[in-house]
């Protein structure tokens, strides 16, 4: 096989991607998605908002911020990434899209996730640039289609100008967390709040201006 990296951002028809990738996306955000979203929806069904999110430009989820991994035009895993000023101004605008989908009654209970956001997930700064999203899907597991997307995360970031390199990820997949640890990342903090039922790692990886990323030392997913 033939593995390729196609960034959605060079595909002018990038939305015919969205009813194979929004699985894969809203399984990257678990258990995360679950949890914000929950009785704030103003409808039972909000994966069609996280659709939403990935056609807006302005969204951490952007189809344009969007790499897969393709086998011709078989998409098996993918990643999504950005710098940290760029994070902030996306995680404001999904926020008053998600204000905008909340029925009235579910903006106070909103505003108290986002208020518990903050302690999950810790700042990220305007030098790092930030892996939001990493997937496989499940049928292509244990082939080191992982390492490869860290690798061309890591890549696509020095070609960008950065150095350091963040991510968050929840405490008990472990796999995942065994592939960033196996590409060189650190935990920095571990943050859990026990009413949303979550933890989650911060981790980071620095690359010297004379250093390219070393392949992973495992596949992990």
């Amino acid at each position: 096989m033939s593995w390729t990296f196609r960034p959605l951002s060079e595909d002018r028809n990038a939305g015919h991607w969205i009813p194979q990738l929004l699985p894969w996306v809203w399984e990257a955000g678990e258990p995360y998605y679950s949890w914000f979203f929950e009785g704030i929806a103003a409808t039972d069904q909000p994966q069609p908002i996280l659709a939403g999110w990935m056609r807006r430009r302005s969204s951490e989820v952007s189809l344009e911020r969007t790499v897969l991994l393709v086998d011709e035009d078989r998409a098996v895993a993918g990643f999504i990434a950005l710098g940290g000023l760029d994070l902030q101004a996306c995680r404001r605008a999904d926020t008053l899209a998600a204000l905008q989908a909340t029925s009235p009654e579910g903006r106070s209970l909103l505003a108290s996730r986002i208020r518990q956001s903050r302690e999950l997930f810790g700042p990220v700064g305007a030098d790092e640039y930030y892996l939001s999203k990493l997937w496989v899907a499940a049928g292509s597991r244990r082939a080191g289609h992982g390492a490869r997307i860290v690798r061309e995360y890591l890549r696509t970031g020095l070609a960008h100008g950065f150095r350091r390199f963040r991510l968050d990820v929840c405490a008990q997949n472990r796999a995942a967390v065994g592939l960033y640890l196996a590409s060189g990342f650190a935990v920095l903090r571990e943050s859990g709040d026990d009413q949303a039922g979550m933890t989650y790692l911060q981790m980071a990886l620095e690359l010297g201006a004379d250093r390219e990323p070393a392949p992973a030392r495992t596949a992990g997913q």
